[in-house]
């Protein structure tokens, strides 16, 4: 059986393992808030580049038609 100052000492061990992991898990936070914030404005980067191409291929289309 423990004693009362093993099972202090544990509860201390756990508290202090718990303080860690939320401070792992807002580590964790903000590094997926980052990634999700890449991933949108690449999503828009992309949006926006397949809009321009699109306009390019269509005026390229026209230059080239000898109607």
């Amino acid at each position: 059986m423990p004693t009362p100052d093993e099972i202090r000492s544990l509860i201390e061990i756990s508290r202090l393992r718990m303080q860690q992991d939320r401070v792992y898990l807002r580590t964790l936070v903000r590094g997926l808030a980052q990634t999700r914030s890449v991933i949108e404005r690449a999503a828009l980067a992309n949006t926006v580049s397949n809009h321009l191409l699109d306009g390019l291929d269509r005026a390229t289309v026209e230059l080239t038609d000898p109607d």
